[in-house]
């Protein structure tokens, strides 16, 4: 967006040339907004000639009113009898004076014009001027800045300059005001003006210069001043020729393939989202965007409806996309103009229009829409300090807030009571860190002092992060597995593999495809997949994963758990599964806990085996299950033989082990004998060494040495026990040792085991 210097300062009450630029766009970038280029503009007056039409034929033959002399130029389309025109001299020729004559960066001719006092005529141009471009994303949250004069206030607040009142620059008629509501909020405020008598002029040099500058192309008084009032007070509005529509106007939702030609003779197939402007038969501009040429004012309009609106950014900006039209007016009320300065935008009209000698009607203006509430914010001192870091004092923060046209009013000793003008509470400001930005963005960010946040370093215990990374040592080099990582979610089509249904799993409210619906509360499944995804690799397969699952409470509470779940997988050879538990006592071990009971169980899970599962405890407290894969279960994916374990992580994660403490060795040898049994095979190995160890106080240790079973056996197992014993006050006898075995062999008989 283009800015010009001496337009922001119409609205100051101060000369622009008395501050270096350089100084004024440094002050911008650092509080205001991002100034990405600036050029200057010199304007020579004495190589502008003004010229009026004598005749029209294959060349134009005009008189230069200063000359007394008679020129011939180049058709234009544009030009009759009459018509006044800017001539320029280059060495002893004439030409056309162009939009770039005057400053702008767009091809064009400058349009005819109306100047009432030709004699003065030079005086109506700025010869010098600087033209600010501004970057559009530094203010997408600033709607006020998108007009000259929310730049003026932003320079007269910074540099302590007197903003100039508004009631400077509007005629204000009578309002009949309803506060109806309009179409569903997609227009929060709606006005019309009507004039019923009017004779078109030409653009009035003064403005078609200033709109020239910055990019905007002049075409007639009534236009020209509707784009102007666009780019001074940032709010767009339109004129209607009113003998082109019927009746009056209204913003109303259009219908499914009506269609709307646009000044720019685009021909628009319109649908049921696209808000326009309307009169009793047809649509007559699409709102917000651009108007339509059914009802454009030409030199033969005599007579005008003005309107000006607020609408709904999003419903504007969607419309705007679809068609593919971006618009000086469509750009700024994607921003959240202000609802209150569509009667502004009017007034300001009014006003032009009189300074250039044309007779306004006594109409009032029109306006439909509620009247939107104030937003008034109760703001702390101390909210504002603490926030940025520095004292401050009252008498600063009430008069920055007060320069950029808020009211302050303070409750107490220590709360003020803010009052947000309408033009900064569409999207700027609406909570107390925005006033506090307000505040730090004039005091300055680099004149608050450079602290360091002060913090209380407390110890932070690394025992979690060093527990987990050993569990991941040791499974990865002790038992030789590979570490996965799954998603959170079931894989419905997985699942159904496996003909199966997590029943109390957690659905999820918006999820993010059909696949991927329910929390896993379990990782088997997940670990189930990796094993059928990797079948091709060579025939042993070992995975662990780490990982959240969520157990479901209720229909709309589940809690999040951290676990830890493995699987051993041979295609070809049965799994051992006296080797994984092995492997996973070792894990128990290496984590400090060796008094991990593994219990027979029948776990509801399908994938576990019914005879080969068990449920593990440390001091009465459940920590997981561990088995075979079931037979039946596992088919469903491949051949083969497979145990896996799911432990609970969180528990292995944070429980800190019994702390170990050194023993004396006994002075005394110790002995150690071993015992061969069969006995029946629901009796666990867990059983027979506590049976052991506590058939006499001299055996301190009992371990599994060998076992074996045998498919022909009636549902008996073997077993290799080795146990020792000692006593601390002497050295065993033969004697006592017998003793001891006979007692191991006594009450090993009682569970139905045979020494063999």
């Amino acid at each position: 967006m283009k800015l010009s210097l001496s337009w922001i300062f119409d609205h100051i009450n101060a000369d622009w040339k008395s501050i270096p630029v350089e100084e004024i766009i440094k002050k911008i970038n650092s509080i205001t907004a991002e100034i990405e280029a600036f050029k200057k503009i010199d304007i020579d007056v004495k190589n502008f000639e003004l010229a009026k039409v004598k005749e029209v034929n294959d060349k134009i033959s005009l008189s230069i009113v200063d000359l007394n002399k008679t020129i011939e130029l180049s058709n234009r389309l544009d030009a009759k009898e009459g018509d006044l025109f800017l001539v320029k001299k280059i060495d002893d020729k004439f030409a056309w004076v162009t939009l770039v004559d005057l400053g702008s960066e767009k091809e064009g001719l400058v349009p005819d014009l109306c100047i009432p006092d030709i004699s003065a005529w030079r005086s109506q141009l700025e010869t010098q001027d600087y033209i600010l471009e501004l970057d559009n994303k530094s203010i997408t949250n600033r709607p006020d800045l998108w007009g000259h004069r929310g730049f003026a206030r932003e320079i007269a607040a910074i540099f302590n300059l007197p903003l100039k009142p508004l009631d400077n620059f509007i005629i204000k008629p009578n309002i009949i005001e309803s506060e109806e509501l309009i179409e569903n909020g997609a227009c929060k405020k709606f006005a019309t003006y009507s004039i019923p008598e009017i004779k078109i002029q030409s653009s009035s040099l003064f403005m078609a210069a200033r709109l020239a500058k910055i990019d905007s192309r002049p075409i007639n008084l009534v236009v020209d001043t509707t784009n102007y009032v666009m780019f001074d007070i940032s709010q767009p509005m339109h004129a209607f020729d009113a003998n082109k529509i019927s009746q009056k106007i209204g913003p109303r939702f259009a219908k499914v393939g009506e269609k709307i030609t646009l000044l720019d003779n685009e021909t628009i197939e319109l649908t049921a989202h696209d808000l326009v402007i309307a009169d009793a038969q047809k649509p007559v501009a699409l709102a917000g965007i651009m108007g339509g040429i059914n009802s454009e004012v030409d030199n033969n309009t005599t007579a005008l409806l003005i309107e000006s609106a607020n609408f709904d950014s999003a419903t504007i900006r969607k419309t705007s996309t679809i068609v593919k039209k971006r618009t000086e007016a469509s750009a700024r009320f994607e921003k959240s103009l202000d609802p209150e300065q569509n009667i502004l935008a009017i007034e300001r009209f009014i006003k032009i229009l009189s300074m250039h000698h044309i007779n306004i009607s006594n109409n009032p203006i029109q306006s439909f829409g509620i009247k939107t509430e104030p937003t008034i914010l109760k703001v702390a001192h101390e909210f504002i300090e603490k926030r940025l870091g520095t004292k401050l004092t009252e008498t600063f923060i009430i008069e920055t807030l007060e320069k950029l046209e808020f009211l302050v009013k303070k409750i107490d000793n220590k709360i003020y009571e803010i009052t947000v003008p309408s033009f900064r509470a569409t999207k700027d400001i609406t909570i107390p860190e925005d006033i506090v930005e307000e505040i730090g963005r004039f005091f300055g960010y680099a004149n608050i002092e450079f602290v360091l946040p002060a913090k209380q370093i407390k110890p932070n215990s690394l025992f979690t992060t060093r527990r987990l990374r050993k569990i991941k040592q040791y499974l990865a080099f002790g038992a030789h597995m590979h570490e996965v990582q799954n998603y959170p979610f079931y894989d419905e089509n997985f699942i159904k593999e496996l003909n199966w249904q997590p029943l109390q799993s957690t659905r999820v409210a918006s999820p993010v495809s059909e696949n991927w619906v329910r929390l896993v509360d379990s990782l088997i499944p997940h670990l189930l997949k990796n094993i059928q995804q990797n079948l091709l690799q060579p025939q042993k397969l070992r995975f662990f994963e780490i990982n959240n699952i969520w157990d479901t409470i209720s229909k709309t509470t589940a809690i999040e758990k951290k676990s830890l779940a493995g699987i051993f997988f041979d295609k070809k050879n049965p799994v051992n599964f006296y080797e994984c538990k092995e492997n996973l006592n070792g894990l128990f071990t290496a984590l400090g806990f060796d008094n991990i009971k593994w219990q027979k169980t029948e776990n509801n899970s399908p994938w576990y085996s019914q005879y080969q599962t068990a449920e593990l405890f440390y001091n009465d407290t459940s920590i997981g299950h561990a088995g075979m894969v079931s037979q039946s279960f596992l088919e469903k994916i491949s051949e083969g033989s497979a145990f896996i374990f799911e432990l609970d992580a969180q528990f292995l994660l944070q429980e800190q082990a019994p702390e170990k403490r050194f023993k004396n060795i006994s002075k005394y040898p110790s002995v150690w004998l071993d015992i061969s049994l069969l006995l029946p095979s629901n009796i666990t190995v867990r059983q027979v060494t506590d049976i052991i160890a506590q058939s006499d106080a001299k055996i301190y240790k009992v371990e599994l040495v060998d076992h074996f079973e045998n498919p022909d056996w009636d549902n008996k197992k073997s077993l290799t026990l080795r146990y020792y014993l000692v006593d601390e006050n002497k050295t065993l006898s033969k004697e006592e040792i017998d003793a001891v075995i006979n007692k191991v062999s006594e009450t090993i008989k009682t569970v139905g085991a045979q020494i063999r």
